[in-house]
């Protein structure tokens, strides 16, 4: 599957700005150079999250489920590490709306470490972010203005933001709630 991180369309949005008063060949290429660096940046693993399991049961309890940190990007789908190893989809897991359920066959022990890869959502945005502030930063639009230096400043303040997002490992503790009420 070939992952295409943003879009055109969301990049002259951002930069207030129409086909006709930008073309569109520049803004693809800023696009493309801003997926590129955070592929390259990211790797396959894109994003990180680990957990780490407590209060398992130590027979195998059915719906131990794991929303993901990040909504997860449409069409994509995470992969799975248990103790390092990976997972098998619909063997040992399923995946629907950023959920992930582990199958009543996955006997998960109190501090086995959990691990999800995924593309986040939000990396679209940071693309589109991204690409929309190199267009400012190579002067392709005008920044002598109050208006457009204001545009430009609060691009490169999102893009920051998406950039530390993106980067920061997210750890949780996974609580599977069936003991906590005594379903079994």
């Amino acid at each position: 599957m070939v992952i295409t991180i943003g879009s055109v369309e969301r990049v002259y949005e951002l930069l207030g700005r129409s086909r006709e008063q930008l073309d569109e060949a520049s803004v693809t290429m800023r696009l493309e150079e801003a997926e590129r660096f955070i592929k390259a940046r990211h790797g396959n693993k894109f994003y990180e999250e680990a957990t780490f399991a407590t209060t398992i049961p130590s027979t195998g309890a059915s719906n131990k489920s794991y929303n993901t940190y990040f909504p997860v990007k449409s069409g994509t789908e995470p992969t799975v590490y248990v103790n390092g190893v990976l997972r098998v989809k619909t063997t040992d897991y399923s995946y629907s709306d950023s959920v992930l359920t582990f199958s009543s066959t996955m006997n998960l022990l109190s501090g086995d470490k959990i691990a999800f890869e995924y593309i986040p959502a939000f990396f679209d945005d940071y693309a589109n972010y991204m690409a929309a502030e190199k267009i400012f930063a190579v002067s392709l639009i005008d920044t002598s203005n109050a208006v457009s230096k204001a545009v430009y400043d609060s691009l490169k303040d999102q893009t920051y933001e998406y950039s530390r997002l993106a980067t920061k490992l997210h750890v949780a503790k996974f609580t599977d709630n069936k003991a906590n009420y005594g379903i079994f």
